[in-house]
């Protein structure tokens, strides 16, 4: 219903792009090469057997309309977070949030803790903080 206020749909109705898509290339200054962006496809050339090597996932319905994948296990380093059962796992690599079940999460709030003392977590049911002025 909302295509018409999203720029992928509009560019892709107007055939400026094929597809309703970004891709992104990531890279670190260390490695010359400058990162970028494509509307409306990817480059096969950063994926590990071309287009053979990509991996669709079908999107799991959720609360929040967004897209989602089916989440079985979650590890933070070594540490098993949890495992068995299914659950709706929310990654949104267009920010910096992830959205896990509040069992999951209190054992990254317990992990985040120990790694990163500064953390505030503390009245907060569903995120925590880092005070940035430190």
């Amino acid at each position: 219903n909302n295509q018409n206020f999203h720029l992928l749909w509009k560019l892709k109705q107007q055939k400026i792009i094929p597809s309703a898509m970004i891709s992104f290339s990531i890279t670190s200054l260390d490695q010359n090469i400058e990162p970028y962006a494509v509307f409306g496809g990817y480059n096969t050339a950063q994926i590990v057997g071309g287009f053979g090597g990509l991996h669709f996932e079908k999107v799991k319905d959720n609360h929040l309309n967004t897209w989602a994948l089916e989440g079985q296990a979650m590890n933070y380093g070594e540490t098993m977070l949890a495992q068995g059962g299914q659950y709706v796992a929310i990654v949104d690599t267009g920010s910096s949030q992830i959205a896990v079940p509040p069992k999951i999460f209190e054992g990254l709030k317990e992990n985040w803790k120990k790694t990163l003392p500064s953390i505030d977590c503390q009245g907060h049911e569903i995120f925590c903080f880092v005070d940035q002025s430190c």
